[in-house]
C-alpha cells in the first residue's frame, strides 16, 4: 500500500473485529493535546489581592499608590 486510496480500500475490506483493532491501535498512537497533559492553572484573584492590601480605599492613580507605599516605609 503506497497511497491513501490504497489504505482506504484496505480499511473498507476489514471485518468488524479488525476495524476495532485498527481503531484501538490508532487511539494508542494519537498525539495527546498539550491542554490535556497540562491543565490550565486558575488565574490569580487580583481584586482580592488589591482589597487585602488597600481595603476599601479608592486611589486616584498609580502615583497616589506609590506615595502611600513610600509613606508607610518611613
Amino acid at each position: 500500500m503506497s497511497t491513501v486510496a490504497d489504505i482506504e480500500q484496505a480499511i473498507e475490506n476489514l471485518t468488524p473485529e479488525q476495524w476495532i483493532e485498527i481503531r484501538r491501535w490508532m487511539e494508542r498512537r494519537t498525539p495527546v493535546p498539550v491542554s490535556a497533559v497540562t491543565p490550565m492553572r486558575p488565574l490569580p484573584n487580583f481584586l482580592a489581592r488589591q482589597e487585602a492590601m488597600f481595603g476599601e480605599r479608592v486611589l486616584e492613580d498609580s502615583q497616589t499608590v506609590l506615595d502611600n507605599l513610600r509613606a508607610d516605609r518611613r
